[in-house]
């Protein structure tokens, strides 16, 4: 019996629908976010991710370096509500986040209204599914603060379409 099971689930496997995704994805735009910045929510945050043996002060106005990935994730949880092209909501709970780059360009002055302009940068076929890396650039006052390179596989996603990217892909 359980090998009949077996066999049954290796032969829904072979013939499941599988998601897929184009390569005109890349081209997609994404709203910008407006994100405001305040003493209180870097002392949240720097709490919740210090260990013992960090001693941070609420007077040095300390930016954890991981900070902006708070601000990304909030974008790439609700993905769909910034794109102008949708992607189809299966597509999307397949993501398993594996790489993340922040460039620091400046300093952030708290507090502050940043503005986060966002671009599906790569999309590369990978063994597992499909590698999608989004750039977000962080303004304040206009000026560019950091650029955080964020990318997740789509997993059991293929990939339709020759791998592209709007440009250079920073080496981890």
């Amino acid at each position: 019996m359980i090998f009949f099971l077996k066999l049954i689930n290796k032969i829904k496997y072979l013939f499941r629908i599988r998601l897929k995704i184009s390569s005109n994805f890349i081209h997609t735009q994404i709203l910008n976010y407006n994100y405001p910045v305040d003493l209180k929510d870097i002392t949240e945050y720097n709490d919740a991710v210090k260990n013992d043996d960090q001693q941070i002060s609420v007077e040095q106005k300390n930016l954890h370096p991981l900070f902006y990935t708070k601000i990304s994730w909030k974008i790439i949880e609700n993905l769909n509500e910034f794109l102008i092209n949708r992607i189809d909501d299966r597509i999307l709970k397949t993501i398993v986040h594996q790489s993340e780059y922040i460039i620091f360009h400046s300093e952030l002055k708290i507090p502050a209204k940043l503005t986060v302009e966002s671009k599906i940068w790569s999309i590369k076929a990978r063994k597992n599914g499909t590698k999608m890396l989004i750039r977000f650039d962080y303004f304040s006052e206009n000026k560019l603060i950091a650029t955080e390179y964020s990318g997740g596989l789509l997993f059991g996603v293929k990939y339709i379409g020759k791998s592209e990217s709007l440009g250079e892909i920073p080496k981890p």
